[in-house]
């Protein structure tokens, strides 16, 4: 009983040394994992980001591929591509549409956009304010957050847009198409609409104090 107890314990002893330092290796790696995931976080913040073409997901400047919906961002995103608040004309809008930018906080007052082909433009936050947007097609157009205040949508159509906390206050929304339109954090007070102008199923415009007005 006693050569065990002589052999056994200076072996006891050295087991528990090595569970010991087992464990202190794993939580000095935990703790510098947790570390270095803050640090990523922080870092993520505050980096330049734009939505994704295809899913509208904020992904980095930088990225090649959308890592939600898997899509290829071909052309070069640069940080200038998302600081779009100096003024533009109506031919720079033209050339940036034909290539598929992103106009992302485009400042677009002042531009007459009448009869304008904007399905799937990205103009998230642009700023549209008093813009003539009358027959325009913007379908499918991410316009989530844009200024649209005093803007011109007569007759725009805005069918499955994205226009969360978008500005419409006092924009004209006659015979305006906007069924299958996401307006959730919308400001639409003093919105003008008419008999013809289309809301999605379930909305009340009346509620979100727009202004119903004579048909011409």
């Amino acid at each position: 009983m006693g050569l065990i107890l002589y052999i056994g314990i200076p072996i006891f002893i050295v087991i528990m040394f090595f569970v010991l330092a087992n464990d202190f290796a794993k939580n000095r790696e935990r703790k510098e994992l947790l570390a270095t995931i803050k640090s990523t976080k922080a870092s993520d913040d505050t980096d330049e980001r734009f939505p994704c073409p295809s899913c509208a997901e904020m992904v980095l400047v930088e990225a090649k591929v959308c890592r939600y919906c898997g899509r290829e961002l071909m052309r070069d995103i640069t940080p200038e591509d998302v600081k779009l608040k100096s003024k533009w004309t109506r031919e720079e809008f033209n050339a940036a549409i034909a290539s598929g930018d992103n106009l992302s906080g485009a400042n677009l007052t002042g531009v007459d956009l009448r009869e304008t082909d904007l399905s799937w433009a990205i103009l998230r936050g642009a700023i549209l304010t008093g813009v003539n947007l009358s027959e325009t097609d913007l379908r499918y157009a991410n316009l989530r957050g844009a200024d649209l205040r005093k803007a011109n949508l007569s007759g725009a159509n805005l069918n499955l847009a994205d226009l969360r906390e978008a500005s419409l206050t006092k924009a004209n929304l006659s015979k305006a198409y906007l069924f299958g339109a996401d307006l959730r954090g919308a400001d639409l007070s003093d919105a003008k609409y008419n008999s013809e102008t289309k809301w999605p199923e379930g909305f009340d415009p009346e509620a979100a104090e727009a202004v119903l007005v004579e048909d011409e």
